[in-house]
Protein backbone atom coordinates (compact mmCIF):
# COMPACT_ATOMS: atom_id res chain seq x y z
CA UNK A 1 0.00 0.00 0.00
CA UNK A 2 1.55 3.28 -1.06
CA UNK A 3 1.31 6.45 0.91
CA UNK A 4 -0.29 9.41 -0.85
CA UNK A 5 1.89 12.49 -1.14
CA UNK A 6 0.73 15.37 1.01
CA UNK A 7 0.72 18.40 -1.21
CA UNK A 8 -0.13 20.92 1.48
CA UNK A 9 0.26 19.77 5.07
CA UNK A 10 -1.16 23.02 6.43
CA UNK A 11 -4.38 22.65 4.41
CA UNK A 12 -4.71 19.00 5.38
CA UNK A 13 -4.12 19.85 9.04
CA UNK A 14 -6.78 22.58 9.03
CA UNK A 15 -9.33 20.33 7.32
CA UNK A 16 -8.55 17.50 9.75
CA UNK A 17 -9.10 19.91 12.68
CA UNK A 18 -12.48 21.02 11.29
CA UNK A 19 -13.63 17.42 10.83
CA UNK A 20 -12.35 16.35 14.25
CA UNK A 21 -14.15 19.25 15.93
CA UNK A 22 -17.35 18.44 14.03
CA UNK A 23 -17.20 14.80 15.16
CA UNK A 24 -16.57 15.83 18.76
CA UNK A 25 -19.45 18.30 18.66
CA UNK A 26 -21.74 15.66 17.16
CA UNK A 27 -20.84 13.15 19.88
CA UNK A 28 -21.48 15.73 22.59
CA UNK A 29 -24.81 16.69 21.04
CA UNK A 30 -25.95 13.07 20.79
CA UNK A 31 -24.81 12.41 24.36
CA UNK A 32 -26.66 15.42 25.76
CA UNK A 33 -29.78 14.56 23.77
CA UNK A 34 -29.79 11.07 25.30
CA UNK A 35 -29.22 12.51 28.80
CA UNK A 36 -32.27 14.72 28.27
CA UNK A 37 -34.27 11.75 26.98
CA UNK A 38 -33.36 9.68 30.05
CA UNK A 39 -34.39 12.61 32.26
CA UNK A 40 -37.76 12.72 30.45
CA UNK A 41 -38.22 8.96 30.89
CA UNK A 42 -37.53 9.37 34.61
CA UNK A 43 -39.99 12.24 34.80
CA UNK A 44 -42.70 10.23 33.07
CA UNK A 45 -42.20 7.29 35.40
CA UNK A 46 -42.34 9.48 38.50
CA UNK A 47 -45.07 11.93 37.48
CA UNK A 48 -47.42 9.87 35.34
CA UNK A 49 -47.08 6.34 36.62
CA UNK A 50 -46.29 7.07 40.27
CA UNK A 51 -48.24 10.28 40.73
CA UNK A 52 -45.16 11.96 42.20
CA UNK A 53 -44.39 9.23 44.75
CA UNK A 54 -40.97 7.57 45.07
CA UNK A 55 -42.38 4.16 44.07
CA UNK A 56 -45.39 3.04 42.14
CA UNK A 57 -48.15 1.93 44.46
CA UNK A 58 -48.63 -1.28 42.52
CA UNK A 59 -45.03 -2.41 42.94
CA UNK A 60 -41.91 -3.19 41.01
CA UNK A 61 -43.75 -5.01 38.25
CA UNK A 62 -44.31 -1.69 36.45
CA UNK A 63 -40.61 -1.24 35.70
CA UNK A 64 -40.21 -4.87 34.69
CA UNK A 65 -43.09 -4.69 32.21
CA UNK A 66 -41.97 -1.32 30.90
CA UNK A 67 -38.45 -2.68 30.51
CA UNK A 68 -39.65 -5.62 28.41
CA UNK A 69 -41.67 -3.40 26.09
CA UNK A 70 -38.94 -0.78 25.67
CA UNK A 71 -36.27 -3.42 25.07
CA UNK A 72 -38.37 -5.03 22.35
CA UNK A 73 -38.81 -1.69 20.61
CA UNK A 74 -35.47 0.07 21.27
CA UNK A 75 -32.98 -2.67 22.14
CA UNK A 76 -30.78 -3.01 25.18
CA UNK A 77 -30.29 -0.22 27.68
CA UNK A 78 -33.79 -0.29 29.11
CA UNK A 79 -33.58 -2.99 31.75
CA UNK A 80 -35.40 -2.35 35.02
CA UNK A 81 -32.16 -1.30 36.69
CA UNK A 82 -31.54 1.41 34.11
CA UNK A 83 -35.16 2.57 34.36
CA UNK A 84 -34.62 2.90 38.13
CA UNK A 85 -31.54 4.99 37.32
CA UNK A 86 -33.63 7.22 35.08
CA UNK A 87 -36.22 7.61 37.81
CA UNK A 88 -33.50 8.49 40.33
CA UNK A 89 -31.94 10.86 37.81
CA UNK A 90 -35.18 12.81 37.59
CA UNK A 91 -35.66 12.91 41.35
CA UNK A 92 -32.06 14.05 41.98
CA UNK A 93 -32.03 16.59 39.15
CA UNK A 94 -35.65 17.70 38.92
CA UNK A 95 -34.76 20.84 36.93
CA UNK A 96 -33.96 19.80 33.36
CA UNK A 97 -32.54 23.26 32.62
CA UNK A 98 -29.82 22.63 35.23
CA UNK A 99 -28.46 19.57 33.39
CA UNK A 100 -24.94 20.14 32.16
CA UNK A 101 -24.05 19.65 28.50
CA UNK A 102 -20.60 18.31 29.28
CA UNK A 103 -21.66 15.49 31.60
CA UNK A 104 -22.48 12.08 30.21
CA UNK A 105 -25.09 9.56 31.32
CA UNK A 106 -22.24 7.71 33.04
CA UNK A 107 -21.45 10.85 35.06
CA UNK A 108 -25.07 11.26 36.07
CA UNK A 109 -25.46 7.58 37.00
CA UNK A 110 -22.53 8.04 39.38
CA UNK A 111 -23.85 11.33 40.77
CA UNK A 112 -27.31 9.98 41.58
CA UNK A 113 -25.74 7.49 43.99
CA UNK A 114 -24.53 10.37 46.18
CA UNK A 115 -27.30 11.03 48.69
CA UNK A 116 -26.04 14.30 50.16
CA UNK A 117 -27.13 17.15 47.87
CA UNK A 118 -24.14 19.39 48.67
CA UNK A 119 -21.68 16.54 48.15
CA UNK A 120 -23.40 15.70 44.86
CA UNK A 121 -23.03 19.32 43.73
CA UNK A 122 -19.34 19.28 44.68
CA UNK A 123 -18.69 16.06 42.77
CA UNK A 124 -20.63 17.40 39.80
CA UNK A 125 -18.41 20.49 39.71
CA UNK A 126 -15.33 18.26 39.96
CA UNK A 127 -16.55 16.10 37.09
CA UNK A 128 -17.14 19.18 34.95
CA UNK A 129 -13.68 20.54 35.79
CA UNK A 130 -12.09 17.17 34.92
CA UNK A 131 -13.83 16.88 31.54
CA UNK A 132 -12.24 20.12 30.39
CA UNK A 133 -15.22 20.56 28.11
CA UNK A 134 -16.84 23.92 27.63
CA UNK A 135 -20.54 24.54 28.11
CA UNK A 136 -22.51 25.02 24.90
Amino acid sequence: MSKLPVFNTSLFSEIRDVLTQARTHLQQTVNYTMVQAYWQVGRLIVEHEQLGENRATYGQNLLNQLSKQLTLEFGKGFDASNLRNMRSFYTCFSNCDALRHNLSWTHYRTLIRIENHKAREWYMKEAIDKTGALEH
